[in-house]
């Protein structure tokens, strides 16, 4: 895959929003707050949100599908 440099920008810039959005609800709330970050696409926000230390309590979850041994085992 190649990918340019503004795409990862915007990617970058997207993840920013959605990390803000989650530590400005952390600093509102006075009570512990447990975080659930769901999937590969959300791998910049949850770098974000755990080096923003405000975090206590944070997962990041992420499948993968298995290898498969031999494509041509492989059918649809």
């Amino acid at each position: 895959m190649n990918y340019e440099e503004k795409d990862y920008q915007v990617y970058k810039e997207v993840s920013k929003i959605f990390a803000d959005y989650i530590l400005d609800r952390i600093i509102k709330n006075t009570e512990k707050t447990f975080i659930w970050i769901h999937d590969y696409h959300l791998f910049l926000v949850s770098k974000m949100v755990r080096e923003s230390k405000k975090c206590t309590y944070w997962i990041f979850f992420t499948y993968t599908i298995p290898i498969i041994r031999s494509i041509s085992s492989f059918t649809l």
